[in-house]
């Protein structure tokens, strides 16, 4: 088998399988199709306010390594975001100091960008009239970082 190399060598050999479980999760119900398929209609106008759960896994390569593996500062952390869907152009958008979301929707898919402190990620995701829910991965410069969001539709 041939050996990960870089950041990714230090999550093959010395992440335990618990660091991930949220993510895994995420994935999981994404792609399982936890939240029933919708495709946007014409009828759906305006915006709606999600309030959203998140959760990131953040690995920063330290400067020693040792053998096979490098040695890691890995940060975990839980927050809230609102985010935005606008029906008309079909986009979805929020942010805070830690984390920024930019997504286009197409359907009940949502497809876009993630910065988590300014590291650009991928995000990918589904969305209905109530619910949205994601998953996302980046890296920077000796970093990576991966999570997932969930979150309800707000009541007026």
């Amino acid at each position: 088998m041939k050996e990960p190399h870089g950041a990714f060598r230090y999550a093959h050999t010395r992440f335990n399988s618990q660091s991930f479980i949220f993510i895994f999760l995420a994935f999981a119900l994404l792609f399982a199709g936890a939240v029933v398929f919708w495709e946007i209609e014409a009828k759906h106008y305006g915006s709606t306010d999600f309030d959203l759960f998140l959760s990131v896994v953040f690995v920063k390569k330290t400067d020693t390594e040792t053998g096979y593996a490098l040695d890691a500062e890995v940060v975990k952390q839980n927050g809230t975001l609102i985010l935005t869907a606008d029906f008309e152009t079909l986009s979805l958008a929020g942010n805070d100091s830690v984390i920024r979301v930019s997504a286009d929707l197409f359907k009940n898919t949502v497809t876009g960008r993630v910065y988590y402190y300014g590291m650009a990620g991928t995000l990918e995701g589904r969305i209905s009239p109530d619910f949205v829910q994601g998953a996302f991965q980046g890296q920077g410069d000796a970093k990576i970082f991966a999570g997932g969001l969930k979150g309800s539709k707000v009541q007026p």
